[in-house]
C-alpha cells in the first residue's frame, strides 16, 4: 500500500474533516501523518492493510478503546477512526500529537538524548509505572510493551506513550500481536501463553531495566553468540532465561568490554532498588507470571528512590541519601553528614535537604489510581531569620492549595505559600484528607 498524498482529505467516523499535512515517520505497520482535524493540528496513524490480522476485530477494538478513553494523561490514545473507501478499505486513527521536547526512549540508551539529571530519570520510571497501573485498573492489557512505545521529556521525565492500537481486554489476543523480540514475557515467547496483564508485568520489568541500566537483564555472556538466531531467542528469552545478576544462577554475568553499561551502574542504584529487580527476574517470577510484581509496588519503590535523591551540602552533586544510617556519606565529593531529619508522611520518609519535596501521593498514598505523583504539595527551603545576624533556618514551604496547620498548642495555620520552621517532633496536618506529616 502506498501512503496518502500530502493534502488528501478524509473523513473520520466523527464526521471531522481531516487534511494530510506532513509525513512524520515510517514503521512496520504503515506511517504516521501530522493532519488537521476539524481545524487543530493531531496525528494521523495509517495502516499497511497487509499487516492487520484481521482488520474487522482491529477496527471494532479501536472502538472500544476510543469509548472507554485513555487511562491517564500518559498515553497518545485514539480518539477516531479514519478510512479511505478509495483505497481498498484501508484505515487509520486520530490520536494528539506528540509535543516538542520528547524523544523516544532509544535515544536515550544511545545517547542520543540525555536526562537532565536523576531525578528526571527517576520521574520517566514513575510515570511509566503509574501509567501502566492506570491502564491494568480498567481490565486493559497492552500486549505490545517495548522501547519504541515512549516518548520522554528528558527535561522532567514525564513520558508520552503511544501505539496504543493492540490494546485490548486482559486475556484478549484478537489483534494477533505478540510482540517485540527481547521484550516478551518467556511464557509468550516459547508459546505458552498469548500476551496479557501478567506478561505486560514482565515486559514493564524489562523496559524499567533498560531505562535505569541501559543494558538488557537478560542479556550476559551466555547469550554472547555471533548471530542471534529464532532457536537463540527461543532459549534465553523463552526457555531458559537467566537474570544478570541472578544471586544464585553465576552464569549469566555481564561480560566485560560488552555488558559495561550494566556493570557500572549497578551498585550506582540503592539496594532496594536492586532487590526489586532480584526478585523481578527470579526463576520464580519468570516461571511464575501470577506472582509478578504489580505496578502499584513498582510505584511506590521509585517513589522512595527518588525521595532519597539528595543534593550534598558541600558540593551540590546529586546522591542517594540513606537516612537509616547514622551518617550519610556523597558519593562524589565523599564528605561526612549526620543523619538527616526525616519528614514522616504515611509510609514515606523524605529526607530533610534543602530542595526535597512533599508530592502529593506522598499525603494520600497510591490507593486512589487518579493519585498525581507528580504534583507538588511542599518544598524544604532556607528561611530568612528576623535577627540580623543570625543564619538562615530550615523551613517547610507550603505549595498545596489548602491551609495546612501545626498539631501542637499553637496551632498555626501554614497558608498557601507560608513556611514552617522545621523541628523534630512537630507534627503539621496537611488539610483536607491529606495523612499527617512528622519530623523525626
Amino acid at each position: 500500500m502506498l501512503g496518502l498524498k500530502i493534502g488528501t482529505e478524509l473523513q473520520s467516523s466523527n464526521n471531522k474533516k481531516i487534511v494530510v499535512k506532513k509525513l512524520l515517520g515510517q514503521g512496520g505497520q504503515g506511517f504516521v501523518y501530522k493532519v488537521e482535524y476539524d481545524g487543530k493540528p493531531m496525528a494521523l496513524k495509517w495502516y499497511f492493510k497487509s499487516k492487520l490480522h484481521n482488520i474487522k476485530e482491529f477496527e471494532n477494538n479501536l472502538k472500544i478503546n476510543i469509548e472507554k478513553g485513555k487511562p491517564n494523561n500518559s498515553f497518545l490514545w485514539p480518539i477516531d477512526i479514519v478510512k479511505d473507501k478509495t483505497n481498498s478499505g484501508s484505515l487509520g486513527y486520530i490520536m494528539e500529537l506528540r509535543p516538542d521536547g520528547y524523544n523516544e526512549l532509544a535515544d536515550f540508551l544511545v545517547m542520543k538524548a540525555k536526562f537532565k539529571n536523576n531525578l528526571a530519570e527517576i520521574n520517566a520510571a514513575l510515570d511509566i509505572c503509574c501509567a501502566f497501573r492506570a491502564l491494568h485498573l480498567k481490565g486493559l492489557s497492552y500486549q505490545d510493551l517495548n522501547d519504541g512505545n515512549f516518548f520522554i521529556n528528558g527535561e522532567t521525565g514525564r513520558v508520552l506513550i503511544c501505539d496504543n492500537d493492540n490494546v485490548a481486554p486482559d486475556g484478549d489476543n484478537t489483534t494477533g500481536i505478540r510482540g517485540k523480540a527481547r521484550y516478551m514475557a518467556p511464557e509468550v515467547v516459547s508459546g505458552k501463553s498469548t500476551p496479557n496483564t501478567q506478561s505486560d508485568k514482565f515486559s514493564l520489568a524489562v523496559v524499567l531495566f533498560i531505562l535505569l541500566y541501559r543494558n538488557h537483564p537478560l542479556e550476559g555472556c551466555k547469550t554472547l553468540v555471533p548471530c542471534m538466531t529464532e532457536k537463540h531467542e527461543l532459549k534465553f528469552y523463552g526457555e531458559n532465561p537467566i537474570f544478570i545478576y541472578d544471586p544464585n544462577i553465576t552464569t549469566n554475568r555481564p561480560a566485560k568490554g560488552v555488558h559495561d553499561n550494566a556493570i557500572r551502574i549497578w551498585n550506582y542504584y540503592p539496594k532496594f532498588i536492586k532487590d526489586m529487580f532480584i526478585k523481578s527476574f527470579s526463576q520464580d517470577l519468570i516461571k511464575n507470571p501470577d506472582k509478578r510484581i504489580i505496578e502499584r509496588e513498582w510505584a511506590d519503590t521509585f517513589i522512595k528512590l527518588r525521595d532519597s535523591l539528595v543534593n550534598c551540602p558541600f558540593c551540590d552533586d546529586e546522591f542517594f541519601a540513606d537516612t537509616k544510617t547514622n551518617q550519610v556519606v556523597c558519593a562524589n565529593c565523599g564528605k561526612t553528614i549526620n543523619r538527616p531529619g526525616i519528614i514522616q508522611c504515611g509510609q514515606y520518609a523524605i529526607p530533610i535537604f534543602v530542595g526535597n519535596k512533599l508530592y502529593k501521593c506522598h499525603s494520600e498514598g497510591l490507593a486512589d489510581e487518579d493519585i498525581d505523583c507528580f504534583k507538588e504539595i511542599g518544598q524544604i527551603i532556607l528561611g530568612k531569620s528576623k535577627v540580623e545576624g543570625k543564619p538562615p533556618f530550615v523551613c517547610l514551604k507550603n505549595l498545596s492549595d489548602l491551609t495546612w496547620h501545626t498539631l501542637d498548642e499553637k496551632n498555626k495555620e501554614i497558608p498557601t505559600n507560608g513556611i514552617v520552621r522545621i523541628i523534630r517532633g512537630l507534627e503539621i496536618d496537611l488539610g483536607g484528607s491529606y495523612k499527617t506529616a512528622k519530623i523525626i
